[in-house]
């Protein structure tokens, strides 16, 4: 037997009749604490982006972003709001690169609305910021900064992380520079310092987990 508090079992009785008799539609949904417990509307809206895409694995991108925490989430699409209001205003091209455990991702803004440069972009970011975290799976996104469009381009990499000795002779430069560049922490707006804690919650500073091979 499990015990229930009084005021969340009221709560449970407030939706379990209406939804078992189906008109759980004419209770008022601002007033459901339940149904409004876990809701982020940006969260919904960037998801409904992702699904606009058309994106043979968007199925396979959602379950991977609905792997991190609410706050996490939460404060990532943040970023990505703040990221393109900066482009715009700075009239330049921006970035976030962002990761936990075998998966990444990263966000391209580009003042240029050029579609072939901006998908250019966005898959060569994410391609170099997947080998350097040496992750599995990884998600590019990009997007203009004159429209109101969160995403523009998509990219998922999904292939097996494996050395590359040809690819690192040939984005060398590239490398180098993104392994001094931080990742975006997934819990604020601050930068992850290599003596952080390492955002996947591990208990351990970012520079013994997941940031070893960065």
């Amino acid at each position: 037997m499990v015990a229930i508090e009084t005021d969340f079992g009221k709560i449970i009785d407030r939706n379990y009749y209406p939804y078992k008799t189906g008109i759980a539609h004419l209770l008022p949904e601002k007033d459901d604490p339940i149904e409004n417990r876990w809701k982020d509307p940006q969260f919904d809206h960037f998801i409904q982006a992702i699904k606009h895409t058309g994106h043979s694995k968007a199925t396979d991108i959602v379950f991977h972003l609905l792997d991190w925490s609410g706050a996490t989430r939460k404060n990532i699409v943040a970023r990505m709001i703040q990221l393109k209001e900066a482009a715009k205003t700075e009239h330049s091209l921006k970035s976030l690169a962002t990761y936990a455990g075998d998966f990444g991702l990263s966000y391209v803004v580009t003042a240029n609305a050029d579609p072939e440069e901006l998908e250019f972009r966005v898959t060569t970011y994410a391609r170099l910021r997947k080998y350097l975290t040496k992750s599995n799976s990884w998600l590019g996104l990009g997007a203009f900064s004159a429209n109101n469009r969160l995403i523009d381009a998509l990219v998922y990499l999904d292939e097996p992380w494996e050395a590359d000795p040809e690819f690192e002779e040939i984005f060398a430069d590239e490398l180098a520079s993104l392994k001094k560049t931080p990742f975006t922490s997934m819990k604020g707006n601050s930068k992850i310092g290599r003596n952080d804690p390492c955002p996947c919650q591990s208990g351990k500073k970012f520079k013994k987990c997941c940031g070893r091979n960065t």
